[in-house]
């Protein structure tokens, strides 16, 4: 349900994709980072001291991601598919 691309007012853009069974995290034109699961909807992000949190519909689909790093919060809307 998290797989996709997130984007923000301000055209950041963050790409949730799988590998070898893993989410994985590309931030803008970074390397992907993997993804390490804290709860249900958490994650930390490895090799950064940052995390994510997914926000889900009552269908359980994924709508945003909060990424959160240096005390800041940047939430970004998950894009229709194609």
């Amino acid at each position: 349900p998290y797989l996709g691309v997130y984007v923000d007012d301000a055209g950041r853009r963050c790409d949730i994709t799988l590998e070898r069974d893993e989410l994985w995290m590309a931030f803008g034109e970074q390397s992907p980072l993997p993804l390490t699961s804290m709860t249900t909807t958490s994650y930390q992000v490895e090799g950064v001291d940052a995390s994510v949190t997914f926000t889900l519909d009552e269908r359980g689909a994924a709508t945003s991601l909060t990424l959160q790093q240096n005390q800041r919060a940047l939430t970004l809307l998950k894009q229709p598919a194609g």
